[in-house]
Order: structure tokens, then C-alpha cells, then sequence
């Protein structure tokens, strides 16, 4: 069933009919839900996207009959209504620009005038002169994405495809097929997740960056500290972006590397060169950062002594002074300190 359009009022003034005929297409389309022009020419089969957007816009005047029949037809509405006020339209911006084939020679909605257009079915319809491009297609990113979650994968997967920019061309959830899928695919962003189940995803952006300069490469994952930044900052990836980071923020960061793969960014970056260079926490001379280690490492004090050359007693002030930087009161504790304040490198960290 046809969708009923607004009454419209012809003015009396020259560019009224014209007036009239696109608030009757602008409402229609407004009717019809303002589906795309794509979609509105690929359900016309045969009209082009870009003729049903200059339609649409008005941008090259009054359209064609063919294209307006086309749009009327896909979005339901009264055709016969349509081509009364196409053809009153045409005749004031013939008459306008002084064409001679104006064709009811200024008087609208002749009968001779309107029968003279026929109506075919949509599908028959070819447009008769080749549009220039109004909208130029996109050129989309390409994007690999490596992460063992496949969870992680269809979050990212659905914010580059939202926005529009960017084009998911491979997906793996380990490190070698991450260095192949590079190879072979090419893209212009890779998300490397820094864990992965055979080995670490900045070992894997090291392999690749050594084969590539120019792929970007975002290290993407739920350890954000300062050490994995730095570690990604070395392995020679463009950007560094937490698994906790906003969507807009995520597709952010890989335009960032798409566009420079060779300058790291990340949201912290400022914050955390702060605190390399002027660490806030207790500052250890490097005797007591050996003392440290050697405690870490499960030496008595005897054997502390034995390793420094000094004598037990020594030793032993080394001990007490590194317990009071920290605030402990046994080794236990200041083993415990150490690591939290990052003086100490939990056993299981991945090495850098």
C-alpha cells in the first residue's frame, strides 16, 4: 500500500512548484524512516547511489523522472502525486534557465504534458547519463586483530566496523600466527594483545616491526602498568591502550597508528615518564638495591656478606637501613614492599 504524503500548497511565485516538489520528496523520505541513499538505490536495482543522493539533495536541481519514480516506488508513495509536481517543477526551472523544451510551455500539469511520461517498473529503470560522485567511497584501514579472547575479538570487530573507517581483514589468538597473518595480509593497524598462550604479544611486535616500519601497531591489554607501557614504547609499537579504555578511545589509538606507526602514544605516557624519572617511592642507593636482590634471592645474612666482600655486620646495617626505607619489619615485608612499589620484578612478570 502507497504511504500518504502531507498535502502541499503550489505557491504562486516562479519557485514554488520547485519548492513544492522536494518538501514533498523530503517529507516522504521522512516518512519512510530516512533510510540511506544506499540502501534506497540498491532496493531500486538499478539506480545508482550517487543519482538517488543528488535526488535527494537538490544540489543539481530538479532530477530526472526515471530517478524520482525510482525513490518514489522504493519508499512507497503516491507516484501519480509525484509526477504532477515533477512536472510542474521541470516546466519553472526549464522556463527558468530558457530551455526550449519546456514541456507544457509554462502552464503546469497539462494532460498531454503528463502523459508523455510513462510509468515502468523500478527494476527496468537505467539511469540515462552517468552522475558525477558526490560522496567518494571510503578508503577503510585495514585491522588484524590478536587476542586469545574471542570476546575481545567481537567488541573490537564491532567498534571498527561502527565507526566506519575501518575494515577487520583477519583475526588470530596467538603470536606466530600474528607475525604470518602480517605478512601476508598487510594491514595497516595490528591490536596485539600483550599475552598471549605461545609467547608475548610484544615479542610478536618486535618480529613484525623488524619486517615492517610502516604497519601500526597498538599494544592492547588488561596489564596497564608502567612497565608493560615501556615495554611496548620499546618493542616499537605506535600506541599503548588499555583493555579498559573507552571504545571512541580504542579507534582513536589505532587511527593514531595508521597514520604514524613510528610515534608512540598513550593515554598515560605523560603521567608515567613522571614517575620513571622522579619515582615518588623510597630511593635505594645501589648497595641497597643489591642487599634487596640477595634477599630476594633467599641469602642469609652470611652469605649477603660473602657475596658483597664486607664483613656480617655490615651486612647487617645494609639490612636494618633497607628495612626502614621501606617500613618493614622483617624481610617478608620489605620483599613485599619492594614489589609493590615496582623495586622488585614478581618472579612471573614477562621480561621486557
Amino acid at each position: 500500500m502507497e504511504r500518504p504524503v502531507p498535502r502541499v500548497h503550489l505557491e504562486g511565485t516562479p519557485e514554488g512548484p520547485i519548492k513544492a516538489f522536494f518538501d514533498a520528496l523530503h517529507q516522504l523520505h521522512r516518512y519512510a524512516g530516512e533510510p540511506s541513499t544506499r540502501k534506497v538505490a540498491d532496493a531500486t536495482g538499478g539506480i545508482s547511489h550517487t543519482a538517488i543522493y543528488t535526488a535527494l539533495s537538490g544540489k543539481r536541481g530538479v532530477p530526472s523522472w526515471p530517478t524520482v519514480q525510482a525513490i518514489v516506488q522504493v519508499l512507497r508513495g503516491d507516484v501519480e502525486l509525484f509526477r504532477r509536481l515533477w512536472v510542474q517543477a521541470r516546466d519553472v526551472e526549464d522556463a527558468a534557465s530558457g530551455s526550449p523544451h519546456a514541456r507544457t510551455a509554462g502552464a503546469y500539469g497539462h494532460a498531454d504534458a503528463l502523459a508523455a511520461i510513462p510509468i515502468v517498473p523500478v527494476q527496468a529503470q537505467r539511469p540515462t547519463v552517468a552522475e558525477p560522485a558526490e560522496e567518494p567511497p571510503v578508503d577503510r584501514r585495514a585491522v588484524l586483530l590478536v587476542d586469545d579472547h574471542d570476546l575481545i575479538r567481537k567488541g573490537l570487530r564491532y567498534a571498527f566496523e561502527h565507526d566506519g573507517q575501518f575494515e577487520v581483514v583477519g583475526e588470530t589468538g596467538t603470536a606466530a600466527e600474528a607475525v604470518r597473518l602480517a605478512a601476508q595480509l598487510k594491514p595497516d593497524v595490528i591490536m596485539m594483545d600483550l599475552r598471549l598462550p605461545d609467547g608475548s604479544g610484544l615479542e610478536a611486535t618486535r618480529t613484525i616491526r623488524k619486517s615492517d616500519s610502516t604497519v601500526g601497531i597498538v599494544v592492547f591489554t588488561m596489564y596497564a602498568g608502567d612497565d608493560q607501557l615501556f615495554g611496548a614504547l620499546e618493542a616499537g609499537a605506535s600506541a599503548f591502550a588499555p583493555k579498559s579504555s573507552p571504545a571512541d578511545e580504542v579507534v582513536a589509538a589505532a587511527r593514531h597508528a595508521a597514520d604514524n606507526p613510528s610515534a608512540f602514544t598513550a593515554a598515560d605516557l605523560a603521567d608515567a615518564m613522571k614517575r620513571r624519572l622522579a619515582p615518588s617511592g623510597p630511593q635505594l642507593s645501589p648497595r641497597e638495591g643489591q642487599v634487596l636482590r640477595l634477599l630476594a634471592d633467599g641469602m642469609s645474612v652470611a652469605g649477603i656478606a660473602r657475596q658483597l666482600f664486607v664483613s656480617e655486620t655490615t651486612a647487617k646495617t645494609h639490612i636494618s637501613k633497607l628495612y626502614e626505607k621501606l617500613g618493614a619489619a622483617n624481610r617478608a615485608q620489605a620483599l613485599m614492599t619492594a614489589l609493590r612499589l615496582g623495586l622488585l620484578e614478581a618472579p612471573d612478570s614477562p621480561r621486557f
